[in-house]
């Protein structure tokens, strides 16, 4: 039987992992903390010098000076790697995050969309329970249902547009309709993305704190 690796090997392992998984669900301790989802990368880089250190400090010794030096380029290698498949995972991990919650929560926005199209809502925000959403009357009659990580100038969310309109920006189009379709829910729409069935996610700026998810 082989021996069980050191107990530094197996944190490097560990460490590379958790490096993994903190680029997967980027996008969901963004949601969760903002910028301060930047401390768990700060630590994990700091973690990453420490073993280096470590191992440098080994490397004092002649005896163990080779199997230090050649740990240590293991760590340094294996870090690189990391940080450079880190944006493809955070951008898998974003998807498979947006992809989900739209699963889970559209049979609620088709509720509210209907409930909007019998009562003629005015435009500016409501509430459904706990659930936070924006009309805008038009015609066509569009809702936006804020999500998650909203900052104090832009948020995203779940824009409700049978019209298809929200789909020109970003298109090249210029003009007095397409500066209509910025200015939807009182900030200025950047771009969008189809989530499925005449659902997009989009993203403002914020503008109008009355009107602003979360104010």
């Amino acid at each position: 039987m082989k021996p069980p690796p050191p107990p530094l090997t197996r944190a490097v392992v560990l460490w590379v992992i958790s490096g993994l998984l903190i680029s997967l669900g980027a996008q969901l301790l963004y949601e969760a903390y903002g910028l301060l989802a930047g401390v768990a990368v700060g630590a994990w880089v700091v973690i990453g010098l420490l073993f280096l250190l470590i191992r440098l400090w080994e490397a004092r010794r002649a005896a163990t000076r080779r199997t230090a030096f050649a740990s240590a380029g293991q760590i340094v290698f294996v870090g690189l790697l990391v940080a450079a498949v880190s944006p493809f995972l955070a951008q898998v991990g974003a998807r498979v995050t947006e992809s989900l919650r739209f699963t889970r929560l559209q049979p609620i926005y088709e509720k509210v969309v209907a409930e909007v199209e019998k009562t003629s809502l005015p435009r500016g925000r409501h509430q459904r329970g706990d659930l936070v959403y924006l009309v805008e009357p038009g015609p066509p009659l569009r809702l936006a249902f804020p999500w998650p990580g909203a900052t104090a100038t832009s948020w995203c969310g779940a824009i409700h547009d049978p019209s298809r309109g929200v789909t020109r920006i970003g298109s090249g189009a210029e003009g007095a309709d397409i500066d209509a379709l910025r200015a939807l829910f009182g900030g200025v729409l950047t771009d969008c993305t189809e989530l499925g069935e005449n659902y997009y996610l989009c993203c403002f700026t914020r503008q109008l704190a009355e009107e602003a998810p979360g104010s």
